[in-house]
């Protein structure tokens, strides 16, 4: 195969049912495979990241962490026996609005947007979803907004639109009309083994629209660390990975790298470089290749929250039976991980979560999460002018 980017190395751990890409060693490009030049970050030229080239390999559990394991199970429940008078009832409060209940909790629905994207939501609502109500209500209702937003100050295209991660593990076919647009460390080994396929880039989509989950985003960014460090052997030295560094400077080196590898070329990066896009912001798994990243996908119709996965790929038509899905590798259940790799972020300092926030802003203007103290104030008036931007 010919691959764009640098690949990931690793073997699929036993007892996993995934189809396997084409695995292209970490480091050193293998023999055969062409890897196309990129551009400096915030030039026009499409910039590839770096990105794994295995499903099995992709450690992605953190989907369970904690009590997100009760979550989906009670979601993948009210997924398949929705209550059409228990979860949802509307009722027009003034023109162009109306009041939805998900769980007893009242939210207002924008009916100006899509029909499609209005209906989603509330069959979201209707199956309990609501957390993947949310985040499907937020993202509809500013993505243009944001967009034009963005367009409108070139340092802010060069700093914020520098994907589109991902691409060569781009989506996961679930059936004829919907794909799971994988962000990576938001449960892709799942829909693996749901799907029972392997991953499949842009040109193979066709034209199904795209299904994807997302979570808060500070736990993304530390999801993605441990995720790298766990794999890193030769790397152990680092400072982002040495264990007698407490966590709060680990991860501020981290972040420090991630910056550094953007400001570099492909083709000059080293192995420190690997698997960086795990801590990207998941929003960049968004943007559109076609476009060199310089614009969102038009073809996402839902995105709900990774918490409610199960009842997410249920909603979008998957015919299989969530019971019979095998245990994904957790984190909580990595040795590697749980010793070394702490993804707490109640473990870092204001000002290190101030600097994680501005790298990973882009998943607050689009997603429905609270960000960090130190940051609300900036977000919350990027939030006012993207409010007032006409599309």
């Amino acid at each position: 195969d010919e691959v764009e980017g640098h690949g990931e190395g690793g073997d699929a751990e036993g007892g996993d049912e995934v189809e396997v890409d084409v695995v292209v060693e970490v480091g050193d490009q293998e023999e055969g495979d062409e890897v196309e030049a990129d551009e400096e970050k915030g030039n026009e030229a499409e910039v590839d990241v770096v990105e794994e080239e295995a499903a099995g390999d992709q450690e992605e559990g953190d989907e369970v962490e904690g009590d997100v394991v009760e979550e989906e199970t009670n979601a993948v429940i009210s997924a398949s026996e929705p209550s059409q008078n228990d979860n949802l009832n509307t009722i027009t409060e003034e023109k162009n609005t109306m009041s939805v209940l998900c769980n007893g909790e009242e939210y207002i629905v924008d009916e100006t947007a899509s029909k499609e994207h209005v209906g989603n939501s509330i069959s979201m609502a209707q199956r309990g979803l609501c957390r993947s109500f949310q985040q499907n209500k937020k993202y509809f209702s500013v993505k243009d907004k944001v967009e034009a937003w963005i367009h409108s100050q070139p340092e802010k295209e060069k700093e914020l639109f520098y994907g589109p991660a991902g691409k060569n593990l781009f989506a996961v076919i679930l059936n004829d009309k919907y794909a799971f647009k994988h962000i990576f460390k938001n449960g892709g080994t799942t829909v693996n083994q749901s799907a029972k396929r392997g991953h499949v880039k842009p040109d193979e989509v066709g034209n199904r629209s795209l299904v994807a989950v997302v979570r808060d985003p500070i736990d993304h960014f530390m999801s993605g660390w441990a995720e790298c460090g766990s794999r890193a052997t030769d790397l152990k030295e680092s400072k982002w990975f040495d264990p007698d560094i407490n966590v709060n400077k680990r991860a501020l080196f981290w972040l420090w790298n991630l910056e550094s590898c953007l400001s570099t070329k492909l083709r000059s990066r080293g192995p420190e470089c690997v698997c960086i896009s795990h801590s990207f912001p998941q929003a960049t798994f968004l943007l559109d290749p076609e476009t060199k990243g310089t614009s969102i996908l038009p073809n996402i119709e839902m995105v709900g929250h990774l918490s409610e996965l199960h009842g997410m790929l249920l909603l979008a038509g998957l015919d299989y039976d969530p019971s019979e899905v095998k245990s994904v590798r957790i984190a909580s259940t990595n040795p590697s991980k749980v010793s070394n790799f702490s993804w707490n972020k109640n473990m870092l300092s204001d000002g290190t979560l101030m600097l994680i926030c501005e790298f990973v802003i882009l998943d607050y203007y689009l997603f429905d999460f609270e960000p960090p103290a130190r940051c609300r104030d900036t977000v919350e008036s990027h939030s006012a002018m993207i409010a007032q931007m006409l599309v």
